[in-house]
């Protein structure tokens, strides 16, 4: 009974990031960007997807979200490609670290 908690409380605060990062335009002043993939897609086919579409900086927080440096028409482009939702990585936790932090 506690892990169908557990797994409920957690679809709970996943509906409420996807709900609120749909609500939200990336920012032009986005340092970067996050995009979330199917998460039945690999690893391989979300990184191959993100790449064609612009320049990966690397994972997000979850193995279908990528990180991605801002470009114009990102967003459009990633999701030609099959991303689900585009927003400001900071806003999911993913941003990238400095060198050196």
């Amino acid at each position: 009974m506690a892990t169908f908690v557990a797994w409920c409380a957690g679809a709970a605060m996943a509906s409420a990031t996807l709900a609120v990062a749909l609500a939200a335009p990336v920012p032009s002043d986005a340092r970067a960007v996050a995009a979330v993939f199917p998460p039945w897609w690999t690893v391989e086919r979300a990184y191959a997807a993100a790449s064609d579409a612009g320049h990966v900086l690397g994972p997000g927080m979850w193995r279908n979200v990528l990180v991605l440096r801002p470009s114009e028409d990102l967003a459009s482009r990633l999701s030609a490609m099959g991303a689900w939702i585009v927003v400001d990585a900071d806003m999911l936790g993913c941003s990238p670290q400095e060198a050196g932090t």
